[in-house]
């Protein structure tokens, strides 16, 4: 699995959602997007609607609909969902899901200029050090868009 730290530096992981997962759903994935608790699925479900006047990003809410939840291509909920087929998962600030659910890749979006934020992505990232199986990359928004941090 690739997993990618994404460092929100100038915009907030709430703005760079939207367009992360655009480009996800355009390269063929599926989407679990974890929000921390329930108000952060309704706020990321807000954001995901109006995120751009004249586009629709198809996604929703979980709701515990088998049927609803499978045919998502973006499923939000307060935790890690594979009811929608998802090979991508994209984690806001809300830790790293587990291995044995079989996602291609995780995104980890957090605000870089939080501290605590910070300190617990550092926290993921030395706990996957050495992983077999696992690629990291981390990523930092700078004035010309996202850079590959080499670490």
């Amino acid at each position: 699995m690739e997993i990618g730290f994404y460092r929100c530096v100038r915009s907030t992981p709430s703005e760079v959602l939207p367009q992360l997962a655009q480009k996800a759903l355009d390269a063929g994935f599926r989407i679990s997007v974890k929000a921390r608790d329930a108000e952060a699925v309704e706020r990321l479900d807000e954001i995901l609607w109006t995120f751009r006047a004249d586009s629709f990003l198809p996604h929703a809410p979980a709701d515990g609909n088998l049927l609803h939840d499978e045919i998502q291509p973006c499923l939000i909920a307060d935790k890690f969902l594979i009811t929608n087929a998802a090979t991508l998962a994209i984690s806001m600030s809300a830790g790293l899901p587990p291995e044995n659910y079989g996602y291609e890749r995780a995104l980890l979006l957090f605000d870089g200029n939080d501290s605590e934020e910070l300190a617990a992505a550092r926290q993921h990232w030395k706990a996957l050090e050495g992983r077999e199986g696992l690629t990291r990359t981390y990523w930092m928004q700078g004035e010309r868009g996202w850079e590959e941090q080499k670490t």
